[in-house]
């Protein structure tokens, strides 16, 4: 089926539209194929049957597998305009010789024609169409008045790819290159053919298990080249798969030589590759066709737009010629089945559609038609009746309430969110079951949902929907105060806007959702309820409605819809609105006639940029025809006039009429002046969530809130475009791509650096730096992109600082990484320096890091609008207890400081150390885009699970649930941090206050293990210090003095810290006027958020502080008890010594009479033995110790004298010395006060020379010389 006719694009389009390079696809009987705008081929499918797609591609050999949706487009794309890509006729630079694009036009309105005008005295024209399963490309090359035809020397390349087009799996036969050992090339002797053959080996892409080799199947592509209808002799060109075609120049007269290489594609078993059978010879082809378009021509469908007329029947030859593909069926099938798939570029995508649009689609078919027997045959299958059913249990599972509800789910948040569109659908669907005769089927005896007390059964038929549609979504629009039909519900906002893919509601409308009066599936009732016209009246407030953002075909086409049936979609009129649309999505087009699924900036063609987005953008591709073609009787009508809708009733036109007649004597500038004061007061007095005005008129938001939110929350900002962009963005600093940080350093000039970079540029210009690779990083860095269309963000993992080297060494752009944050918990000054020189702001960042290594309590936070920066830094360091002997050390920035726990036990390897946590924000007023560094010291290795739990995106998943990623907005960014450095200490310090007293009961109850013992709840110090007694008070009071020291400084430190987090908890008074943006939407979606941000770390403080209270009280009890038991232990000593009881036993009495017995007969024997003992023993040993002792007293003397002599000297030096300085000094007094006497006071100036003459004579008394 074709229209039949030469067609090509309207000499009077567009300029752009006109020239655009484009493809052009081509297709029958399931063989379809796509030429650049050059008429080179790109692509080849053909339709096998076979799983899992049905379909095989001939790919160039750098076009990504089918797999890969969008890089596969975008390099597609980029062949489109190349001359030198693509399956062609090769030999000569066709790209030098052509001047200007070639001319694309439609043979029979399908077959892709290209003429091109060549500087190389030789005119190409190519022609590529599609007969009995072989695809022709034939260059003509015309004669010059019966000459000699130049035909250049012509080579074919077989080097491509033969892959099953299959875009849901990534599998590995896709993957094989065309080097792989199951591709083959050859030129089989007598066949004039080149054969490309890849086999279905074991690594095939079925579900099937290997079949036997002698029935093992391959992909063969032959490609013919024919002269005329001669086919033409192969020669392979050396070793290479390029393939030489022997065409000698002929005197052919005023004939035209025609060089044809025709493809075909088998798949066939390896024993019949021998037997490829010849395609037909292509002229009597190219001649029937070309006959048939002189002869045959088709009439315009629209005479008065000719562009509109070519872009219609184009689009509809693409649907019935590429889109539809013939899948086979029965021999008795008198009908051949056909599946409409989205065309050859999109790799032939099947649409999954959900039951109710094939309802729908059935039921439609019968209704236009008007086939009442068709209507009763499918009413009568059985089938279709299951069907039927098993949609209609699926509707009741999900209608949990039993109220026509139904939510759709969304990935990143639980929230229901119910939208009307879907509703419309559903409604639509019961419609055409009720159409179609099978309303009884619409009946759920036992609903699923009702209560088991009371059962009773549900009936899902079109009225009931669409009660309890019109109830579910009609709520008043707080802005505009009418009540309304809402687009989208939710418990966190209304949306009344219609986006361009609801464009799909309007048939449904069409059909009588919204009349008044209905009849079976149609109405000529043109009366809608109120709140829908309320609905479609209210599109023109919105701001989104403004078409100079917009960016999608669909929304022009939505605009094409309400003004044709006089709504306003915005402050243009419905005719200039109709014609804008109408204009924009023409010269959207392309010579092809195919209108783009996707616009950018500059309302020119794009694709899509990831392939979460191919779906919607090819769905645009045809739902935009279509809904020009419903609507081209308005669209191709000049007359079309309509002065749109208006909310004013004829009471308020003639109120207004009588006050214009009164104050006519008013000139126009008083009253425009008038105009704009009084709106400025409505809009101070009334202020609306949701609401704003631009030129004097309401102007509504995207959607409005459930809850009203707090406007003294919402800072808006005008004038953005006066701002400076982030200097972060505009500096470049390109790294060596060899890593080499010596030559970075030897060439930077960073003499104006701090402390830990000129350290670290030392170390590197030495070669004494630690070794990136030896020296590992841990942290990660995540790049948010500016548009959605690209990846949410991008998480880069940093393991070495080779890592970090090659993440942060190119320009950074808004594009891809408007927001930035780099989080290390472990970093060491190379990673500084790499943050330094990539950064625009290196003074500040240098002073960053000499904070962080510092281990400083900082905090410091600068808003200047006029500069457009908003910088915010925080340092907080703490105190922890490490046990080394579970897990290591760690080195980095800053250097590590530690003393040992001190603890009596042996082999207890606990230390206290230091750890800090800094962050910096260096952003813009505006709060677009900011740069984050978020660095952690630990002294301990922390492990990778650990890690990941650390990461940003990973924590408070709970809030997560709200909105998805919100830690993306700075200011619940900053507070997650704040939260991580609160808890970090709050853990800590509670930490160390517990294993204090851990250790104090411990060494109190005298226990000899390493394992601390649990401490009770609530430990009393003094219970403790009635266990120590006097042999144990002296070893225990140091230890626990040690541990009162400890304790004195981490309560400074914690003291310290609640100062800076205090001024942390003030910035937003601080502020002042300077507040950054905030928008309402802002507040909308991150209000909850932040207040429950708050909330926790409000808490943390307040335990912070319980904390630092405890802490205090219990040293100050350590101090208070450990003397009270210092003075006990004196007292209890005192008191048994001077109170006894009672006589000692009887043992004791007998040991001491017995010592008194032995020491008194030792002192007779003395007294006796007097002299003896002084003459023999006692005499001598005194007189030896006096004689050593006197010549040791002679010796000290001598060197005291010697001592006091040399200090005298001294003495005496000095004393010269001293004099001489003052005789110097006092003469440079003289000297400057004989320069003062020419000054204005003589006499003062003489009084001070008589002064200092007093002075140097009283000097020479007291210090004489000697």
């Amino acid at each position: 089926m074709s229209i039949l006719g030469t067609t090509s694009i309207p000499s009077k389009a567009d300029s752009k539209t006109y020239n655009r390079p484009t493809y052009a696809s081509f297709g029958k009987d399931g063989i379809t194929a796509t030429a650049n705008a050059y008429g080179n081929l790109l692509q080849m499918t053909q339709y096998f049957g076979n799983e899992p797609s049905g379909f095989y591609s001939v790919d160039l050999n750098d076009v990504p597998e089918p797999y890969f949706v969008t890089r596969r487009m975008e390099q597609l794309q980029k062949h489109i305009g190349d001359p030198n890509k693509g399956m062609r006729l090769e030999g000569f630079d066709i790209s030098k010789a052509i001047d200007k694009m070639p001319r694309m036009s439609f043979l029979s309105n399908r077959w892709p024609n290209f003429t091109s005008k060549t500087t190389l005295d030789l005119d190409v024209e190519v022609q590529c169409f599609i007969s009995q399963k072989a695809l022709y490309q034939s260059y003509t090359f015309p004669s010059c008045n019966g000459s000699l035809t130049n035909i250049p020397r012509m080579i074919i390349n077989s080097k491509l790819l033969i892959r099953n087009l299959d875009f849901s799996n990534n599998n590995k036969w896709n993957k094989q290159k065309p080097l792989h050992n199951s591709y083959s090339h050859s030129a089989p002797a007598g066949k004039q053919c080149i054969i490309r053959m890849h086999k279905l080996g074991s690594e095939r892409d079925t579900n099937m298990d290997r079949t036997p080799q002698r029935d093992e199947k391959a992909l063969i592509l032959a490609i013919w080249p024919f002269m005329n209808d001669s086919a033409l002799d192969i020669e392979q060109e050396g070793d290479t798969a390029k393939y030489i075609i022997n065409a000698k120049s002929q005197e052919l007269g005023d004939k035209n030589t025609t060089i044809t290489i025709a493809y075909t594609l088998h798949l066939v078993s390896l024993s019949e590759a021998e037997h490829i059978p010849p395609p037909n010879p292509p002229m009597q082809i190219l001649q029937r066709i070309r006959k048939s378009s002189e002869t045959l021509f088709t009439t315009p469908l629209f005479l008065n737009d000719e562009h509109l007329d070519f872009a219609l029947k184009r689009n509809l030859e693409h649907i019935i010629s590429v889109c539809s593909i013939p899948i086979g069926g029965s021999a008795e099938d008198t009908i051949k089945p056909t599946a409409i798939t989205c065309g050859d570029m999109s790799g032939h995508r099947k649409s999954l559609m959900e039951t109710p649009f094939h309802i729908i689609k059935t039921a439609e078919f019968c209704r236009i038609a008007k086939d009442e027997n068709t209507r009763k045959e499918i009413g009568a299958k059985p089938e279709f009746k299951r069907i039927i059913k098993k949609w209609v249990e699926i509707l009741d599972k999900e209608n949990k309430h039993g109220v026509y509800a139904f939510s759709r789910p969304r990935k990143e948040t639980p929230i229901h969110s119910f939208y009307f569109p879907d509703h419309a659908m559903i409604w639509w669907a019961a419609r055409s079951v009720e159409y179609l005769g099978l309303g009884q089927e619409l009946w759920v005896k036992k609903s699923v949902h009702i209560a088991r007390h009371k059962p009773r059964s549900m009936s899902y038929f079109s009225d009931e929907i669409r009660a309890n549609i019109t109830k579910r979504f009609t709520t008043e629009n707080p802005v505009l105060k009418k009540r309304m039909i809402a687009m989208s519900r939710s418990p966190i906002e209304t949306r009344f806007l219609i986006r361009e893919k609801e464009a799909i509601i309007f048939p449904a409308i069409d059909l009588g959702l919204f009349n008044k009066s209905l009849t079976p599936l149609q109405s000529n009732d043109s009366q809608k309820i109120d709140v829908w016209t309320n609905t479609v009246d209210c599109q023109a407030h919105h701001e989104y409605n403004q078409d100079s953002q917009w960016d999608h075909p669909l929304q022009f086409a939505l605009a094409i819809i309400m003004s044709s049936t006089g709504t306003c979609i915005n402050s243009k009129s419905t005719t200039e609105m109709l014609l804008y649309s109408k204009s924009i999505l023409l010269n959207s087009s392309s010579p092809n006639g195919i209108f783009p699924g996707q616009l950018g900036e500059d309302k020119e063609p794009a694709i899509f940029k990831k392939d979460i987005m191919r779906d919607s953008y090819w769905h645009a591709t045809f739902e935009v025809p279509y809904i020009l073609w419903k609507y081209v009787e308005v669209l191709s009508t000049n007359d079309f006039v309509t002065s749109g809708s208006s909310d004013i009733s004829d009471a308020d036109v003639s109120t207004l009429a009588t006050a214009t007649q009164q104050a006519a004597y008013v000139t126009s500038a008083e009253l425009n002046q008038a105009l704009e004061k009084m709106f400025e007061r409505l809009n101070g007095a009334f202020s609306v969530p949701g609401m704003s005005t631009v030129n004097g008129k309401i102007a509504m938001k995207k959607s409005v809130a459930f809850k009203n939110v707090d406007h003294t929350n919402i800072v808006e900002l005008q004038d953005e475009w006066m701002y400076n962009e982030p200097t972060f963005f505009k500096f470049e600093y390109n790294f060596p791509k060899d890593n080499d940080l010596k030559k970075v350093v030897w060439d930077e000039h960073l003499s104006g650096a701090g402390k830990i970079i000129a350290n670290v540029a030392a170390h590197i210009k030495q070669d004494t730096a630690t070794s990136v690779e030896e020296n590992q990083t841990m942290g990660y860095i995540i790049n948010v992109p500016r548009h959605r269309s690209i990846k949410k963000y991008d998480t880069l993992p940093i393991d070495t600082n080779t890592d970090m080297y090659k993440h942060v060494g190119s320009k950074r752009t808004p594009e891809k990484a408007k927001k930035r944050l780099l989080h290390f918990c472990k970093a060491d000054s190379t990673t500084a320096l790499i943050c330094y020189l990539a950064s625009s702001e290196r003074p500040e960042i240098s002073s960053f890091f000499d904070r962080h290594a510092a281990y400083d309590k900082f905090f410091f936070e600068d808003i200047t609008p006029g500069t457009n920066k908003w910088i915010t830094e925080f340092h907080l360091s703490f105190y922890r207890i490490v046990d080394y002997g579970i897990q290591p050390k760690v080195s980095g920035i800053p250097p590590l400081e530690e003393i040992e726990y001190p603890n009596p036990h042996i082999g207890d390897k606990r230390q206290i150390s230091r750890s800090v946590i800094s962050f910096r924000f260096d952003g813009d007023y505006f709060d677009r885009y900011w740069t984050c560094h978020f660095f952690e010291f630990s002294s301990k290795q922390l492990p990778q699970s650990a890690w990941e739990k650390r990461k940003v995106n990973n924590q408070f998943s709970d809030i997560s649930k709200v909105k998805a990623n919100p830690w993306r907005q700075r200011r619940i960014l900053e507070l997650i941090l704040v939260s991580n450095m609160m808890q970090e200490i709050l853990c800590y310090s509670q930490g160390i206050v517990e294993e204090i007293k851990k250790s104090i009961q411990n060494s109190a109850q005298g226990s000899n293990v390493s394992q601390q013992a649990q401490a009770p709840a609530l430990l009393d110090t003094l219970d403790l210090f009635t266990r120590v007694n006097n042999e144990k008070f002296v070893s225990t009071s140091r230890l626990w003095y040690k541990f009162q020291h400890i304790l004195q400084i981490v309560e400074n430190d914690i003291q310290e810290n609640l100062v800076k987090i205090e001024l942390w908890n003030d910035r937003e008074r601080a502020r002042g006027q300077d507040k950054p943006r905030w928008t309402q939407s802002d507040e909308r979606d991150y209000r909850p958020i932040i207040s429950k941000l708050k909330a926790n770390n409000d808490h943390i403080y307040h335990e912070l502080k319980r904390c630092h209270v405890n802490m205090t009280s219990f040293n100050a009890s350590l101090s208070r008890n450990l003397d009270k038991m210092r003075g006990d232990l004196e007292l209890r000593g005192a008191d048994d010594i001077r109170f006894m009881s009672s006589a000692p036993p009887r043992e004791t009495l007998i040991s001491m009479i017995i010592t008194a017995i032995v020491a008194l007969l030792a002192t007779i024997i003395a007294l006796i033995n007097a002299k003896f003992l002084d003459a023999k023993i006692v005499g001598p040993i005194l007189y030896k110790s006096r004689e050593i002792t006197y010549s040791t007293f002679e010796i000290l003397k001598k060197e005291i004298s010697s001592w006091e002599k040399a200090r005298e000297n001294y003495r005496t030096k000095k004393n010269v010395l001293k004099m001489e300085k003052d005789k110097q000094k006092e003469g440079e007094e003289i000297k400057e006060v004989k320069r003062e006497i020419i000054d204005e006071h003589p006499r003062n100036t003489a009084e001070r020379i008589r002064v200092l003459l007093r002075r140097g004579k009283k000097t020479t008394e007291t210090n004489p010389v000697p």
